[in-house]
């Protein structure tokens, strides 16, 4: 099976392309997405010596993240799919930060916070039975003033009183695979916890 994950939500950009068990990587730290992502498929493409015709599964962080990351991510493997037989998994990043968080450290209930704007940060409760739920954007200090029994408080970037969890692309294909044996297959679609500033304007000029 050969399996090809992408995560463009955030500042560095993260390919990775497993070939029948065979794994290859390639991180980026760019802000250039649109420009970078293409180049670096086809560069690990070369080295496992495949064509998209030859991927069987895309796997895709479709947020929450950067809006413009999350959109340039789901609209090249979308178009990578057009006309062919590529099964593709939607990944949830807060789901993929609890659960390599679970892996390395075995922590079953905590927070999860991702960095937004204006000060903000995208937050959820994440329990090993229960799931995410508390999905919300707030700002640090309320997540904290809020943090119901002292839960440990992770993200993949260093933020005040707030665990690193750091997010290798090894991670990431080990989280797919998991997706994969769960059969959590699905259209490739933004997951957006609030709108962009840009969107809001347009629905506040639309009213």
């Amino acid at each position: 099976m050969n399996i090809l994950a992408i995560d463009t939500t955030n500042k560095k950009l993260s390919v990775v392309l497993r070939k029948n068990y065979i794994d290859y990587y390639e991180q980026i730290q760019s802000d250039k997405h649109l420009i970078t992502l293409l180049p670096t498929i086809d560069l690990l493409m070369d080295k496992a010596q495949l064509s998209m015709e030859n991927i069987d599964i895309i796997g895709v962080c479709v947020g929450p993240g950067s809006f413009t990351g999350i959109r340039i991510g789901v609209a090249t493997a979308k178009g990578l799919c057009e006309s062919r037989e590529i099964k593709t998994i939607p990944i949830n990043n807060f789901e993929l930060i609890a659960y390599t968080n679970f892996v390395k450290n075995g922590d079953k209930n905590i927070v999860v916070v991702i960095p937004s704007t204006l000060n903000k940060v995208y937050c959820a409760d994440w329990n090993f039975k229960r799931g995410l739920h508390n999905i919300d954007v707030k700002s640090l200090d309320e997540v904290l003033a809020s943090n119901v029994g002292d839960k440990k408080i992770v993200s993949y970037v260093d933020m005040p009183n707030v665990q690193r969890i750091d997010i290798s692309e090894k991670d990431l294909l080990t989280f797919v695979e998991e997706l994969i044996k769960a059969n959590k297959y699905g259209n490739l679609e933004p997951y957006y916890v609030a709108l962009s500033q840009a969107e809001n304007e347009l629905n506040k000029r639309g009213k």
